[in-house]
């Protein structure tokens, strides 16, 4: 299937658009035929390619595909893809489980599916998205497009800011293990509201079902969507929609009259906002109503869903004493100027203290030997910045200071642990001036002053239109990559040695600052030609300097540039003993 990439996303776009007018112009049709688009080769592309594009297509399911392989044979996994698809012989395969640690020391089971199954899952969000999207209230935020933590911390903001509400106590709400208890059923139930295919449910159902293979062994699913899938997000916010219908019924949807009713008799009203399994119910009524409210909710999850409100996490509390919601406390408290109330959100004693835990353990004694000053500044850096850029929307020059004054002095302690100088030492030769503000500085890379980098903005809640109908698109984030990327969370270690930037930087003056192969002088890297091995000296004269380009193709030996660079190395290299008994007769 060779087809342009960006004619097939134009015309996905195109399709999902017709999705998501029909479901809002008719909130009750059930949509029929949605099958057949699943072996539509525009959406096939637009899938793989998609796909491709993503991070995790580097980790392979159970059958060992991963991305590399699955680029070389693209066509290949299309067609039969398209074929199953239409003889109705697809059948998805159990995902691989892993578990990934949790904040709390548990741990949390990520299912993997593989490449193949991860393709008909994304095809299958692109089709059911724009459909649910128009029946979807906005109080929801959790894996949405154009929604994220900061849109549901503004509406929050934006429903209980305003001291006239009172809306004093609030309701944590927290569900346990709610992906892993999702009842099939049910789901399938709500499904049915939207989608009349019975073979498009049935995919669905396949992979509800299809089980896990932990190690060798296997074991079946018989409720819970697995983290880790790409439409499992998705099937989760159609469940949780119940939760938002049953608070629109009960208590958001009143109009003016029945609201001003229970004010008068002391029965209060309720604001609500919702991130995923994680919910906050702000009630201006008395504590006893909040109490009651929170029990009618166990009531509707444990008997409408099957799911269970966790007694740990759920709590209620006064709006004075504050809450912790998305890594944000939600407090109410007087301003410095005027003395009034008002609602403060900033950074939450758990995200302090998990920051300082990570540069703490980024700048301990036993990285001060192999690390470098300039790769262990870089890495502060990145950790810093976006740490801040996530809490730069809410209260948090404080909380910034703070946090810049404690990886001051763990870098203070580091270098004084690295370099065995006196503390007097340190500041005549790493505290300099660096744009505008004094800081630990080696060659050109300084730590930052992150209330002097991250500019702090205010972000006010702005109603979201459907994403499918809008006609806008949001830019993609840039995604900073760190300077040693074999390592994903990368802490100043760098893989080939602390000698590696010096010797780096020689090749780039030897080669004057320009690929050997093409000439480019952009997106410049220093290629080993020899395999490196950890502990290896860098010798200049097995390096060479190749664009980003020309490095790529060093990965492929019978490449021009691979038989390219072998010419250039034996050419420049030292002549043994034998080629000097022999020399060469030029003119011969």
């Amino acid at each position: 299937m060779h087809m342009p990439t960006e004619l097939c996303r134009m015309k996905v776009s195109e399709l999902q658009q017709r999705l998501a007018r029909r479901a809002t112009d008719d909130p009750t049709h059930r949509f029929s035929n949605l099958y057949d688009l699943l072996t539509w080769p525009p959406l096939l592309v637009w899938a793989f390619d998609t796909l491709m594009t993503n991070s995790g297509a580097r980790t392979a399911g159970i059958d060992g595909l991963d991305k590399r392989t699955a680029i070389k044979h693209r066509d290949t996994i299309l067609a039969d893809l398209r074929t199953a698809l239409k003889q109705g012989t697809y059948r998805h395969q159990p995902v691989r489980r892993v578990y990934i640690p949790k904040a709390n020391g548990k741990r949390r089971p990520l299912g993997i599916p593989t490449l193949v199954d991860r393709l008909v899952q994304l095809m299958v969000k692109a089709i059911l998205e724009p459909i649910f999207e128009s029946d979807f209230f906005p109080e929801s935020h959790g894996f949405r497009p154009r929604r994220s933590c900061h849109t549901a911390l503004a509406h929050l903001h934006l429903q209980t800011g305003q001291t006239q509400k009172k809306l004093f106590w609030t309701i944590e709400g927290d569900i346990s293990g709610c992906f892993d208890h999702i009842q099939h059923r049910c789901l399938v139930r709500l499904l049915k509201r939207r989608i009349h295919d019975r073979r498009l449910l049935g995919v669905i159902w396949q992979m509800l079902r299809a089980g896990v293979m932990e190690g060798s062994l296997f074991a079946k699913t018989a409720e819970g969507t697995p983290q880790g899938g790409v439409v499992s997000p998705l099937l989760a916010n159609i469940y949780l929609h119940e939760l938002d219908r049953w608070m629109h019924q009960h208590y958001l949807g009143l109009n003016y009259r029945e609201k001003t009713k229970r004010r008068k008799l002391h029965l209060g009203n309720a604001a609500y906002v919702r991130y995923a399994d994680d919910f906050v119910v702000a009630w201006n009524g008395p504590k006893a109503g909040a109490e009651q409210l929170k029990a009618e909710l166990a009531t509707f999850l444990r008997d409408q869903l099957g799911l269970t409100l966790s007694e740990e996490k759920t709590r209620i509390t006064h709006i004075s004493e504050g809450y912790d919601f998305l890594g944000h406390t939600v407090k109410q408290a007087r301003r410095s100027k005027g003395g009034k109330r008002a609602l403060l959100i900033y950074p939450s004693k758990a995200s302090v203290m998990k920051i300082k835990a990570k540069i703490k353990g980024m700048t301990q004694r036993r990285f001060s030997s192999c690390d470098a000053v300039e790769n262990k500044i870089l890495a502060l850096n990145s950790v810093l910045r976006g740490w801040a850029n996530y809490f730069r929307y809410q209260c948090a020059n404080r909380t910034f200071a703070y946090i810049g004054s404690y990886a001051f002095t763990r870098v203070q302690i580091w270098l004084r642990h690295k370099t065995g100088q006196k503390v007097s030492t340190i500041y005549q030769r790493y505290y300099q001036q660096h744009q505008g503000y004094r800081t630990w500085k080696q060659g050109n890379v300084a730590l930052i002053n992150l209330n002097a980098v991250v500019k702090l903005e205010r972000q006010r809640y702005k109603g979201r239109p459907n994403p499918y109908l809008s006609g806008t698109e949001e830019v993609p984030l840039a995604l900073h990559r760190t300077p040693d990327a074999r390592i994903r969370d990368w802490e100043g270690a760098s893989y080939y040695g602390e000698d590696w930037p010096e010797a780096r930087q020689l090749v780039l003056e030897r080669d004057h600052h320009r690929c050997r192969l093409c000439g480019t002088t952009e997106r410049l890297e220093v290629h080993h030609i020899r395999r490196y091995q950890p502990g290896m000296p860098h010798e200049p004269k097995h390096l060479i300097t190749l664009c980003k380009g020309c490095h790529q193709q060093m990965q492929n030996p019978r490449s021009a540039a691979s038989r390219a660079v072998a010419r250039i190395h034996s050419a420049a290299g030292e002549p043994d003993a034998s080629k000097d008994a022999r020399p060469v007769r030029r003119g011969a």
